[in-house]
This record gives C-alpha cells, sequence and structure tokens, in this order.
C-alpha cells in the first residue's frame, strides 16, 4: 500500500504515522511513499522552496523493510488529524513505535523547550509566548519563523526544521500550542513529554477547526506524555 505525504517535517511524520496504523488495521504492508508537492501557498513558495521539495521523513525516521519513495505534484496526504485515523493510531501506537523510530543524529539538547508555530499556524500570541518564558525561564525558545521569536529577551535557539525537532526531542520536554512538529516526537516515543495551551488559552485558536480541537482532545486523553497546561 502507499502513504501520501505532504508538508514540512512534522506534517510528513504524522502522515507516516498514521499510514502505519491504517497498514497494521488492514495487514498490508507499506511499499511505497508518496510525497506531494503541489498547490502550497505563494508566499511559502518563497520563503521556504526547498522545504516543499524535501523529504524530511527520509533523514528523519528510521523505517523498517525496503519502503520506497516517490514525489509527485498533488495534494493528497494521510491525516493524522482526523477521527478515525486518530482512533487507528492509538490503538496500533505500541506496535508503530516498535517499528518507527526516530534516528536521532544530533547530540544537542537544552533543559526544555517552548516550542512557537509561526506563520499560517501562529495559534500562540505574544502573550502565551511571554508567559510560557515567565512560567520556564530556563527552558529555550525555538520555531520556525525567527523574526517572532527573536523579539523576545529570552535564549532561543533556530536551525535546520531536522536539527531543531532533533534538539527539541534530546531535551524531553516541550510547552507549547498544537503543532505536528511537537506532536510527533510524543506520537514516537511515550517518553517525551508536551503540555499544550489549549483551546480557551491561545489568542488565535480559529487557526484550527472544532474538529481538529476535538481530535487533539481526543489524543490527550488516551496518551499519557500529551497533556493540557491550561
Amino acid at each position: 500500500m502507499l502513504i501520501n505525504i505532504r508538508g514540512n517535517l512534522g506534517a510528513q511524520v504524522t502522515s507516516t504515522i498514521a499510514g502505519f496504523a491504517i497498514s497494521l488495521e488492514n495487514k498490508k504492508p507499506i511499499s511505497t511513499i508518496v510525497h506531494n508537492t503541489h498547490n502550497y501557498s505563494d508566499w511559502l513558495y518563497e520563503i521556504a522552496p526547498d522545504t516543499i521539495n524535501k523529504t524530511f521523513v527520509k533523514d528523519a525516521l528510521i523505517l523498517p523493510g525496503n519502503i520506497d519513495f516517490k514525489q509527485v505534484k498533488g495534494t493528497a496526504k494521510t491525516d493524522a488529524f482526523v477521527d478515525f485515523n486518530a482512533k487507528l493510531i492509538i490503538k496500533h501506537l505500541p506496535e508503530i513505535q516498535e517499528v518507527l523510530k526516530i534516528n536521532n543524529t544530533n547530540t544537542e539538547q537544552y533543559p526544555g523547550c517552548i516550542h512557537y508555530r509561526g506563520f499560517d499556524r501562529n495559534i500562540l500570541g505574544t502573550p502565551e509566548v511571554e508567559k510560557l518564558i515567565e512560567q520556564f525561564p530556563n527552558y529555550y525558545l525555538c520555531g520556525d519563523e525567527l523574526d517572532f521569536i527573536s523579539k523576545f529577551n529570552h535564549p532561543y535557539f533556530h536551525n535546520s526544521a531536522l536539527i531543531d525537532w532533533l534538539t527539541i526531542y534530546n531535551s524531553r520536554v516541550v510547552y507549547g500550542s498544537f503543532s505536528a512538529f511537537i506532536f510527533s516526537l510524543a506520537l514516537l516515543d511515550p517518553k517525551f513529554k508536551v503540555y499544550l495551551i489549549s483551546k480557551s488559552g491561545v489568542s488565535n485558536h480559529m487557526h484550527l477547526t472544532d474538529k481538529a480541537w476535538a481530535v487533539l482532545n481526543y489524543y490527550v486523553k488516551n496518551l499519557e506524555n500529551i497533556n493540557w497546561l491550561y
């Protein structure tokens, strides 16, 4: 069977996890991961053209067996954040964690991290980030929007997506709002801790649909290592 992925690193990894859940449910092995690279917003082509065409899961994950990769100019995605697939992921997560491993080629780590997802999914506003910094002054700020995270008088790191993903993972705990970037780490490793600000606590909750918030709540209820902070 095929897995369709698209987007940045976190989106690709969560789609791969969803694909493995479907594979296990249907007892059909995965032969190919198809990376769809079409129909993004114009601004993303301008600021991150390499990101659109990069198949992150090749470097981020240790995959089992002989899985082929191909790129197509499509828009298909195996979505981990729809109700049916979320239930399959929870059902098969122990098996998924056995076969999908993080390819941890980085040794950088911090006492903990505060993550900000910017651009089109900036669920957190400045007040929420300031509050997190006040609560966790020893944790390093990180995120994809450098202009935003660098405006705070607080230590931060900002490297490639893969390096930042692994640095967060090595730090073992992260606080922030929903992002597939940090959510994917918690799905892959039950010892990695994620604390999320809920819908009622963020400035820009409209960047997620009500259905997506409901699926997030389902994950939080069923996973011990993902929790609502407030």
